[in-house]
């Protein structure tokens, strides 16, 4: 794989490197044979499950928090009623891809399956660690959200609230 820097990286990605470095990525995490493929079954299914009930999440709170899910920052669909969801969601990408890395790989997990779910669901409750300390995840989020609001408010976006780590401090017991 070429090496980039990441001011190579321009608006609309014409020259490909955000593609070319999730290829990568990937084939790190998973192996040089893995495909990210949402269609596909065992590793693509649980990714997409995984991102699926962190976006719910942050859905029902964007909402709470009296944002329009629909009007996102950068995603931007007339069939997509989460852009803005779509948009929050990056950051605690992350935070999926670790979890089913280990269900995967020290769990051995294959599939969507009943338990799979269940550590999915549990996993909302992990602690993070974060500026304001050690949090569940359910916590980092709705401060994130929080953190959004007053940056619109305030037109100071420096201090959004992210964890710190995203490895969390509870996958080592699950």
């Amino acid at each position: 794989f070429p090496s980039h820097d990441i001011d190579e990286v321009k608006s609309g990605d014409k020259t490909n490197i955000e593609a070319l470095a999730a290829r990568r990525y990937w084939a790190l995490l998973f192996g040089p044979d893995f495909t990210r493929d949402r269609e596909q079954d065992g590793i693509n299914a649980m990714l997409n499950y995984a991102y699926t009930i962190l976006r719910s999440h942050l859905s029902r709170l964007v909402v709470a928090y009296g944002l329009h899910p629909s009007l996102g920052l950068h995603h931007r669909n007339q069939y997509n009623h989460l852009c803005l969801v779509d948009d929050l969601i990056e950051p605690f990408r992350a935070c999926c891809d670790l979890l089913v890395y280990k269900a995967y790989h020290y769990k051995g997990y294959r599939s969507v399956s009943k338990d799979f779910k269940i550590l999915v669901a549990n996993s909302m409750l992990f602690d993070y660690e974060a500026e304001t300390g050690v949090s569940p995840l359910l916590n980092v989020l709705d401060n994130y959200i929080a953190s959004i609001c007053q940056a619109y408010l305030s037109q100071d976006y420096k201090n959004i609230e992210l964890p710190n780590s995203f490895v969390s401090l509870d996958y080592q017991k699950h």
